[in-house]
């Protein structure tokens, strides 16, 4: 089941928490071993994917808050 757009971030950050810590832990080549054949593709899919993520947004992160809370007073000065 998917995460509600609301709560997507705030929900995956735990889960992806607790995938680095099963990582640094017992270290990946364990982590590797111990999981089933339907997950061990997808840890270095995942990896993949949070590099991809960081490669991408990670140098307009600040630039991106910056104009949310731009978007957010704009969106409080509109009256209803």
């Amino acid at each position: 089941m998917g995460n509600m757009s609301y709560c997507r971030f705030e929900n995956t950050y735990g889960d992806l928490e607790d995938c680095k810590n099963a990582l640094e832990s017992k270290g990946m080549a364990e982590v590797i071993a111990n999981a089933s054949p339907y997950e061990k593709p997808m840890i270095r899919e995942l990896i993949e994917l949070c590099k991809e993520i960081v490669d991408e947004y990670y140098y307009e992160l600040d630039d991106a808050y910056d104009r949310a809370e731009e978007l957010e007073l704009d969106d409080e000065d509109e009256d209803y």
